[in-house]
This record gives C-alpha cells, sequence and structure tokens, in this order.
C-alpha cells in the first residue's frame, strides 16, 4: 500500500488522499480533503493519520484553516476529524498513544490517536509548519518555529525541558 496527499499547484487544484496499491499503482481509496495535504501521512495501529492545512510554509492564508484527520487504513473511512486553527504542513509523529505535530498557530500539539482529544498544547510563538522529532527513549520531543526558537519538551506533558533561540545565538 502506498499513500499520497495531494496540494495545490498551478495545474492540480484536488486535495485528498490517496491510497494506492505499493506493486500496482491501482487506486485503492481517495479520501477528499478541504485543505491541502502536504506532509506525508502516517500510518500505525490500522489507522492513517494526516495534518491538512491552507497556507505557505513562510505566509499565512488569508482564512487558516486545519484539521487532523484519523482515516481507517483498509478503506479510506473517517475515523474522527480534529479542527486546528491553521494548517497543519508536516509529518505527523506518533507514540504509543498520542499523536504530535506542529501548527502554523505557532504550537506544538498532542492529541488522543483513538479520538483525536487534545492532550497538551505548548506555544511556541511563532509558526510550526516542520516536522515535530520525538526520542522514545528520552520521552521528549523536538520543535523549531519560523522564527528560530528550538524546544525540547516532555511528550507526555509538553512542558518544556529547555529552549533556544537560534537568532540570538547567531549573533
Amino acid at each position: 500500500r502506498g499513500l499520497a496527499g495531494c496540494g495545490v499547484g498551478d495545474i492540480h487544484k484536488t486535495t485528498a488522499v490517496l491510497c494506492l496499491d505499493a506493486g500496482t499503482g491501482e487506486h485503492r481509496w481517495r479520501y477528499p480533503t478541504e485543505c491541502p495535504v502536504w506532509g506525508r501521512p502516517l500510518v500505525t495501529g490500522g489507522s492513517v493519520f494526516v495534518g491538512v492545512g491552507n497556507g505557505r510554509l513562510n505566509e499565512v492564508a488569508a482564512n487558516p484553516a486545519g484539521a487532523v484527520v484519523c482515516l481507517d487504513a483498509k478503506n479510506g473511512a473517517e475515523v474522527w476529524k480534529k479542527a486546528m486553527p491553521d494548517g497543519v504542513l508536516s509529518r505527523l509523529t506518533a507514540d504509543r498513544y498520542p499523536l504530535y505535530f506542529g501548527c502554523r498557530d505557532g504550537s506544538v500539539y498532542a492529541l488522543s490517536r483513538k479520538d483525536g482529544a487534545q492532550a497538551w498544547r505548548f506555544d511556541l510563538g511563532a509558526p510550526v509548519v516542520g516536522d515535530v522529532l520525538l526520542d522514545r527513549a528520552e520521552g521528549r520531543l523536538y520543535a523549531q518555529s519560523i522564527a528560530g526558537s528550538v524546544t525540547a519538551s516532555d511528550a507526555a506533558t509538553g512542558k518544556p525541558v529547555w529552549e533556544l533561540n537560534l537568532e540570538e545565538r547567531a549573533k
């Protein structure tokens, strides 16, 4: 099985999550989305998790919108969808129970994989458009905002362990 998300470009305007047969390229299922899917879908535990959102890496949309969606990996049926205040433009990562991701609203989030309920949120103060990295051995998440703030936080609580401002370090 191969999964892909569709964004919006100069030619193509359709947004969706696609499941293809990895060996033949045959279409298995398609889940239409309201916003582009820029990050790679995450498949774990029989589910597909994907972030969607408008806006660009360096530019907010006129009407910011985003969501995290959980789909059944077998047929693409929506299990749940959690609306977000702005775009979720990168890949989600997961631990045993939560999903972790950054959002253009400037925060890192943890959601329940079961139902999308928010476990915690940590504000970095500027859009988080890159992947959030999970160190399972240390139980830490690492995230960076576009303003240069890098944070290590406790994966269970979202509380910062340390923060670093790259702009100040570059002076």
